[in-house]
This record gives C-alpha cells, structure tokens and sequence, in this order.
C-alpha cells in the first residue's frame, strides 16, 4: 500500500491550530500519526526558580506499533536563556501504552538537528497522547510533555487560555484575559496539579505564579472532573496560605477546554472565580 506521508512542520505552522491523524499498512508495519501546531508551552528557568517565559511548540509525531518506536519532530521550542532551537528530530524512541496513553519517556536523547552547531542534551523526554474523537467527529487528542533541556530549561505543556473573571462580595467583576493555566495528571494517586500563571483576581492584586497540588479527580468519560472542598495555594513551591481556596470544581475536556471555578479568601472576604480557558 501507499506508504505514510506526513504534513511537514514548517507547512503546519502556517496554519494556528492543526489535528491530524493517518494511518498506513504496509508490509505489516501499522503506522500512525498527528501533527499537532501551536501549542502555548511553559519555559521555565531550573538555575532561577520562578523564571518563566513562553514559546509555542509544534510537533510531527509517528507511532510504529510493530516496532513500538515513534519519530518526532519539534519545532520552536525556546530555553530559559532566550535561544532559539530549529527544527529537531527524535527517531525510534520507544513508546508504550499505559492507561490508554501513548507514552514515550527517554532520558538523555540528543536529536538530529540540521546545520546547528550546538545540539540540545535533553535529560528527560516524555510525550503522552491520548486518541480521541468528539461526538461531531474531530480529533481531539489527549496531549501531554515534559522535557528538561540541557540541565537548565524545563519545557511544558500544553496551556490553556482564556478568560477568567473574579465576583467580589459585593457583586463587582474583575476580568483577567492573560492568566494562563496548566493541568497535569497523575494516573498512580487520581491526582492533578493546576499550575495558574498570572494570577491576578482583582483590580491592583500582583500577578503571581500559583499552584494547586494533589487535587483529586475523578473521570465521565473522557473528561476529567477536579473536586477539592478546601486547600492552600503554594507559591514557588511553598505553602501560601494568604489566598485559602474552597469549593474548587473543573472539567478538563480535550474537545472543549479546562473550565475551573472557586472562591478564594482574601482578607476574609470571599471572592468567586471562574475560568473558561481553551487549550493552545
């Protein structure tokens, strides 16, 4: 049969947001593949912790399962320290199933990169996506990385954007359009990390860098459902009990976006938000 062709990186950036999935048999190889464009990704500094910037990855992902190796291409990924890195490519990287997630983990994995002098050591690797389809029928794919590069950049993903507005108590909104979010799952404790950049849920409040750890879920289908009655927001790590957050509720839906609401306590006062945020 006709033999897998994949839309190339550099054509995909010419279009914001791409989803794909192909397939090919031939001589009993059972390939498949996505390129997935534009994801909005976290850079951050591990020389200075609470450093981080911004960059918008694309990838080429194949899938042998003959093999059990996969081929990836990156495109504009960024480091900590500014640099730009072109085009990289990652061949016969093992992968797994695990939960119904294709998973590639390696560690330290240098990849071929044309005409560059100073190619990358990534320590760690790791890709998780998932195959899904929405009920219209589009390829809404579970994704998730991870990378730590050359000792000193983490690179992370994906974030979600959009729009988060802030009900104080006596019924005045404050919205927020730049605080951008990341949710990470851990299958082992049925536990997620919601990492919140830009926090910022009212007028004159500094923007800061936010975390909530260990906050429980469950599954329906395909979404994830994030559930906490009470915790403390941690700040570079450490407790911050200044902002207590309760009745936390989300959904994390790969076909429509993560929506999360809560009240957090500022002064003793209660103030409600909500976010409506898709991925990219």
């Amino acid at each position: 049969m006709k033999k897998l062709t994949f839309l190339s990186l550099a054509a995909a950036l010419t279009a914001a947001v791409a989803l794909s999935s192909c397939n090919s048999d031939d001589n009993n190889e059972m390939l498949t593949g996505q390129t997935i464009t534009k994801m909005t990704s976290v850079v951050e500094s591990l020389d200075n912790p609470g450093s981080v910037s911004f960059c918008d990855l694309s990838f080429s992902l194949v899938y042998d399962y003959k093999g059990n190796t996969s081929d990836v291409q990156i495109l504009g990924m960024k480091l900590a320290d500014g640099s730009q890195l072109p085009l990289m490519k990652f061949d016969k990287l093992a992968w797994s199933i695990k939960d119904y997630w294709k998973v590639t983990d390696a560690v330290n994995v240098m990849p071929t990169v044309d005409g560059f002098g100073n190619v990358p050591m990534f320590e760690t690797f790791n890709i998780a996506i998932k195959d899904q389809y929405s009920n219209q029928g589009a390829y809404t794919p579970g994704f998730f990385y991870d990378f730590v590069v050359n000792g000193q950049s983490r690179v992370y993903g994906p974030v979600y954007k959009g729009t988060t507005i802030t009900t104080a108590p006596g019924g005045a909104t404050f919205t927020n359009e730049d605080t951008k979010y990341v949710v990470t799952l851990n299958s082992s404790s049925s536990t997620a990390t919601v990492e919140i950049f830009g926090a910022s849920f009212i007028e004159g409040m500094p923007k800061l860098n936010l975390a909530f750890d260990a906050v429980p879920y469950t599954k329906d289908g395909d979404k994830y459902i994030l559930t906490a009655a009470s915790l403390t927001p941690s700040f570079g790590g450490t407790p911050f009990p200044r902002f207590p957050i309760t009745g936390l509720k989300a959904t994390l839906d790969f076909a429509t976006g993560f929506d999360l609401e809560f009240t957090c306590g500022y002064n003793g006062e209660p103030y409600k938000v909500v976010a409506d945020t898709d991925r990219g």
